[in-house]
């Protein structure tokens, strides 16, 4: 693969902290966590409690929010990331998320943000296997993760140039694990874990600017749209303009969320709990997953 394919870096961790104005527990902080990394932290913040032991995999560099008001452990498998993540977090495994070097119910949580689309169709179930392993009952497991879907842009470049939506948006990011929702759906409760929220994003037809930048890099693609993508990553590497862009693109698409097609969300963002060993598997984990999707943030 040549080195321009390379370029922009898709796959490295887009944002490596939280930024300064969502550390503190001002007002302006509060409101910003809660729309910031497509509402990660809001979720994080809300399901589980300030002070517990919270596991983050695929942690990249670490979060100092999370760090200043959670017992983190983080894993990944990068000695660069995993040296990084130390200095904020007490704790960082060198480790494989299918195989957590940790003893079964350590955690009161476990996190992550653009992890599970690396997952390959083996991997997938054993590392949610492991999760469930290794968190306590009620644990809570939080991530948001790439889809596989129909949005306009991405059915555009499958459909028309599938040589170059393999390149750009699969092989060079490896999202050997981009599934449809109900794949995850499936996988999770599989695993152990009953959903209780389940939010489908990026459904707007302006994208945030990872997907766009993506468009840079198969050179199967069309030269426009590859212009585009150069353009994308240029714009997204200006001071501010990232996360001013994905706080628009995440406050639009909660706008217009209502009116959009479900099957054009590019984003998933769920919260699950870890199932306790005398709940009934038979009915309750399907009756808790038909209300989620109509709850709203607040």
């Amino acid at each position: 693969m040549s080195s321009r394919l390379q370029n922009p870096g898709v796959g490295q961790p887009f944002v490596t902290s939280s930024g300064r104005l969502t550390k503190g527990d001002g007002w302006l902080a509060r409101r910003l966590r809660r729309v910031v990394r497509f509402r990660y932290f809001d979720r994080i913040e809300r399901h589980i409690p300030a002070g517990s032991a919270v596991l983050e995999f695929g942690c990249g560099g670490g979060d100092a929010w999370l760090a200043r008001n959670y017992r983190m452990t983080g894993l990944e498998l990068a000695e660069s990331s995993a040296q990084a993540a130390s200095r904020l977090y007490s704790k960082v495994l060198t480790a494989d998320v299918c195989a957590i070097p940790a003893k079964a119910d350590s955690f009161d949580g476990a996190a992550s943000i653009f992890l599970l689309e690396h997952l390959s169709a083996e991997a997938a179930p054993k590392a949610l296997r492991e999760l469930a392993r290794v968190l306590r009952r009620g644990g809570k497991l939080i991530c948001v993760c790439d889809l596989e879907c129909d949005h306009p842009l991405l059915n555009w470049a499958r459909s028309r140039h599938p040589q170059g939506y393999h390149e750009a948006f699969i092989e060079v990011p490896g999202h050997w694990g981009l599934r449809r929702e109900k794949a995850w759906k499936t996988l999770l409760q599989d695993a152990g874990f009953v959903i209780i929220e389940w939010r489908l994003k990026s459904r707007f037809p302006i994208l945030d600017h990872c997907p766009w930048v993506q468009l840079s890099l198969s050179k199967h693609l069309p030269a426009l749209a590859q212009k585009l993508g150069r353009f994308a990553y240029w714009l997204s590497r200006q001071r501010g303009v990232s996360p001013a862009w994905l706080i628009c693109s995440t406050l639009l698409d909660d706008v217009f969320r209502p009116v959009l097609p479900r099957n054009w969300a590019y984003r998933l963002l769920f919260v699950a709990e870890k199932r306790s060993n005398t709940v009934d598997d038979s009915g309750i984990g399907e009756k808790r997953l038909k209300g989620p999707e109509n709850r709203s943030f607040a």
